[in-house]
């Protein structure tokens, strides 16, 4: 749960986290470059969820919304995001769809159960807080969150997976890296609003 004092948060609760190693993931979908002055991700996941029924191998009804950031990234440069489900494999792809290899790799899962309106406070905590504060540090793969079929944006309970990719080593995180937050958490309330599913029960990832 969430707490402001005098414009402070803070987590009434622990967050639920853990450190797993992901397996690699066949994913499709659309892609696009935007950035954060000329955000562009509602146009992205409109053209996706029209036409994520003529996927016909999907793994589950999971969504997966991706960034890959450039080096030393700032609001100013472009940035490549993502709109993508999980297959089984690249055949049979519809016409237009791209594919994208998600590797194999250490990541610190976060589950949050509460408003999607939360979110930029949420990842604010995580990426400047709860990160250094454990020593973690982020490695070059994109970060990714995951959504389900029975979202509804202003749900006390709706529920959603965050992957923040880890290196193996526990050492500080460079301080340049902290300015991820705002931005991250900025184009992730902007997906959220555009019908990105919340997902709440699955044998992969249970309910808590």
């Amino acid at each position: 749960m969430i707490m402001r004092n005098c414009g402070i948060m803070k987590i009434k609760n622990p967050l639920i986290h853990r450190v797993e190693v992901i397996e690699s993931k066949k994913l499709i979908g659309f892609s696009l470059s935007t950035s954060v002055r000329d955000d562009k991700t509602a146009i992205l996941w409109q053209k996706f969820m029209i036409r994520r029924k003529e996927i016909s191998n999907r793994i589950s009804d999971r969504l997966f919304s991706l960034q890959i950031y450039p080096e030393n990234f700032t609001p100013n440069q472009s940035f490549t995001k993502y709109a993508l489900a999980e297959v089984f494999d690249f055949d049979n792809i519809p016409n237009d769809f791209e594919t994208f290899n998600l590797e194999s790799g250490k990541y610190l899962v976060f589950s949050y159960r509460g408003k999607a309106e939360n979110g930029p406070e949420l990842f604010g905590y995580i990426f400047n807080t709860f990160i250094p504060e454990n020593n973690f540090e982020l490695d070059e793969r994109p970060h990714f969150e995951i959504f389900g079929e029975d979202y509804s944006l202003n749900r006390e309970l709706s529920f959603w997976r965050l992957q923040i990719n880890l290196k193996n080593s526990t050492i500080q995180i460079p301080k340049h890296l902290y300015k991820f937050s705002k931005i991250h958490s900025f184009l992730l309330q902007k997906s959220v609003d555009y019908r990105l599913h919340i997902y709440r029960k699955s044998k992969v990832f249970p309910n808590h």
